[in-house]
């Protein structure tokens, strides 16, 4: 697939899903490819000196595949710094890949997590991925 038509299909994902859409830089994604063809991708956003994993998406017929694990440690492993963080509401998918809650909210982050909160999302708290 062209990489315009990617990028196409990732922005358009990203709205349907109401994710994180400001800043949108193609460095900041991984796309998972199967025969060719985009079936799921993630970010790792530079935001302040934190990084945070977030828009993480796979299609419809390859879900429950284990893609979105994948996803996020490929985006664990290149991440530049020792610590990453995501915003969330599935806090126990989360912790069994390895993340723990935050003691404390980086300031860079607050304002995505109160944007998080206001969107409806009950019980998203920000956790945290230390490498070993």
């Amino acid at each position: 697939m062209q990489p315009r038509r990617t990028w196409g299909l990732l922005v358009e994902y990203l709205k349907r899903y109401q994710l994180d859409t400001e800043g949108l830089d193609y460095r900041q994604f991984v796309v998972a490819t199967e025969n060719g063809n985009p079936i799921g991708f993630g970010r790792l956003k530079k935001v302040g000196k934190t990084y945070e994993i977030g828009s993480v998406v796979v299609i419809e017929e390859r879900k429950d595949r284990g893609i979105d694990s994948l996803i996020i440690q490929h985006l664990i492993d290149f991440s530049p710094v020792n610590m990453v963080c995501v915003i969330t509401d599935l806090v126990d998918y989360f912790r069994k890949l390895g993340f723990v809650e935050a003691r404390e909210v980086p300031p860079e982050l607050m304002g995505s997590l109160d944007k998080a909160c206001k969107m409806g999302k009950q019980n998203t708290i920000l956790m945290v991925y230390k490498k070993s």
